[in-house]
């Protein structure tokens, strides 16, 4: 069995961390955060799931000291929030620690560098790494907390890397993982459909149907395709579970911190009311890297430069939807 170190103690940290725990591994989390730390040794839960019945496997310990988290163990999975993964690895990075393995669980696009996790993880350490990939999917923490059955990818370039990680992950009674070699479709599919899932939620507070949420996701998954093939991803990538599977769960939960965010702005609340609450949109932060690479590569993508100008340029939600079909026609495929 192996050893893992967690960087994260919040929900999705914790789901992962008790699937890799069943599966016999040994688990390390880290947070700067006493209150997490307190949660997982003393109280075995997770402090954001308090409201789910959870007893933690006695394989998993937390800890508040970094330098020790890092050397516990040779894997280390990445799940802090996006907005704190370059600033988590320049922490580690000045650990000078010996080179890892680092898996990077957290999906999100980096405001105006627009580098994904991984590559955030490669910039901050460069040759500090022996192996890199990312995990990502369909996959609510809540559910995958109550042991619910949930299917993921693992992407790495390393097809040997690939197939150890893939055999850390996968529980045979609730967690399937699959593998792919496409890590930048797998990273941009699992960022970019939090931008779809924020659009959603406002067609979802503004009572549109069904039909039009079909029309959001298809047509979203469009968008999120033709960037991808420009910045060098497989279209095959984002029909699967990281592109198609995602965007399907988090656009139709109220799970999805951002659909819920959706239908806050759709009743009238501002971005910075909501985040002033704590809750966390990476929809928010993705749409300002995919405003920006559609206007750099010439991408049509008018569903991410609608809720673009509703978040960042102080257009009402109910106009810029209505905008989208008054649009010329086309063919589907153009």
């Amino acid at each position: 069995m192996a050893k893992i170190t967690i960087l994260g103690a919040g929900a999705w940290a914790g789901g992962l961390g008790q699937t890799l725990a069943d599966n016999g591994h040994d688990v390390c989390m880290w947070s700067p955060l006493e209150s997490e730390v307190a949660s997982v040794n003393t109280e075995r839960t997770i402090a954001k799931l308090a409201q789910i019945n959870i007893d933690l496997p006695e394989k998993i310990w937390a800890t508040t000291d970094l330098r020790e988290a890092a050397e516990y163990a040779p894997y280390i999975l990445v799940a802090v929030p996006s907005q704190f993964v370059r600033s988590v690895m320049e922490q580690v990075k000045a650990l000078d620690i010996e080179a890892k393995i680092y898996i990077s669980a957290t999906k999100g696009i980096e405001p105006h560098t627009n580098l994904t996790m991984t590559e955030i993880v490669k910039d901050v350490l460069g040759e500090r790494i022996c192996g890199l990939a990312a995990l990502t999917g369909p996959s609510h923490a809540e559910e995958v907390i109550q042991r619910k059955v949930t299917s993921v990818v693992i992407a790495s370039k390393d097809d040997t890397l690939a197939h150890v990680v893939q055999a850390l992950f996968n529980n045979t009674e609730y967690f399937r993982v699959y593998r792919i070699s496409d890590i930048k479709g797998a990273e941009l599919g699992g960022a970019l459909k939090n931008v779809i899932a924020v659009v959603s939620g406002i067609m979802y507070g503004l009572e549109y149907g069904d039909n039009a949420k079909a029309a959001m996701m298809t047509r979203g998954l469009a968008e999120i395709s033709r960037l991808g093939r420009l910045l060098g991803a497989q279209p095959d990538t984002f029909f699967g579970l990281t592109g198609m599977g995602d965007l399907i769960v988090t656009c139709t939960s109220m799970f999805s911190r951002n659909f819920q965010a959706g239908v806050k702005i759709a009743k009238g609340a501002t971005l910075a009311e909501i985040e002033r609450s704590g809750a966390t949109v990476e929809g928010a932060k993705a749409v300002v890297s995919a405003h920006e690479l559609a206007s750099k590569y010439e991408v049509e993508m008018p569903i991410v430069e609608t809720l673009y100008r509703i978040l960042y340029e102080g257009q009402t939600a109910k106009e810029q939807l209505s905008s989208l079909l008054s649009r010329n026609m086309k063919a589907e495929n153009d």
